[in-house]
């Protein structure tokens, strides 16, 4: 009778073992199975990143080409601007009237300045 107590020990040993070792080996390839995911997942994170970085740093590339471009643009626009004006101005100046020292004691306004609006 002991030799059959022993021999059903034994076959639930067994089975108890089988089944504890495959339920922690489900565990295992379980955990496994996510940390290939989880490196996957950091790989692809990097990827994203330097494509990223990349980008921002060609936007500011872009950036700062416009804003030269928008600087050398002002220049010229006020350089352009600067001569138109003193070209009219040397030619045409419609402020500047020199008064004579009589005019210049009185306070009225001379009659003789039409103003060019009016004929």
């Amino acid at each position: 009778m002991f030799w059959k107590y022993v021999l059903i020990g034994l076959i639930l040993g067994i089975i108890t073992s089988v089944i504890s070792v495959s339920f922690s080996n489900y565990k295992l390839r379980r955990q496994q199975r996510f940390q290939k995911k989880l490196e996957k997942n950091m790989v692809e994170l990097d990827e994203y990143r330097k494509e990223l970085t990349n980008l921002v740093s060609r936007s500011i590339e872009i950036l700062e080409s416009i804003i030269a471009d928008y600087r050398k643009l002002y220049k010229d626009i006020d350089n352009n601007a600067n001569n138109l004006l003193l070209d009219k101005h040397v030619k045409e100046n419609f402020f500047l009237h020199r008064l004579t020292e009589s005019e210049s004691d009185n306070d009225q306004i001379p009659t003789e300045i039409r103003l060019r609006d009016n004929p």
